[in-house]
């Protein structure tokens, strides 16, 4: 299987979904990858299978209101780009720590 799906909660309760690339190598570490603006986790998957190829097992999450982290309609969205740093990725760190992918954890931060 090349990726997992999962749902991760954020700090609020917002169910983000995300991709769980599982190392079957003898794991480094893991790895967050926090999307850029509007990018959803699709577009790191080349980079996730190659971290994940190289020992670290790498998150994937889509922040709430993108690809398939939006939950109904997107004019009904009240989210905002506060929440994506502050509940979204936090609550996917949170995840990450407490879950089967703890060991030493970083994050990548893409920017537009």
């Amino acid at each position: 299987m090349e990726f997992e799906k999962v749902k991760i909660p954020a700090t609020d309760g917002y169910e983000l979904s995300a991709h769980v690339f599982e190392s079957p190598a003898e794991t480094k570490g893991s790895v967050v990858i926090g999307s850029a603006t509007g990018a959803n986790k699709g577009y790191y998957k080349s980079f996730a299978k190659y971290l994940k190829e190289n020992g670290y097992h790498t998150v994937t999450p889509d922040y709430r209101g993108i690809g398939e982290s939006l939950h109904g309609d997107i004019k009904a969205f009240k989210g905002s780009m506060l929440d994506w740093g502050s509940k979204d990725l936090a609550g996917v760190l949170r995840w990450v720590e407490k879950g089967r992918c703890a060991r030493m954890v970083r994050t990548v931060r893409a920017t537009d």
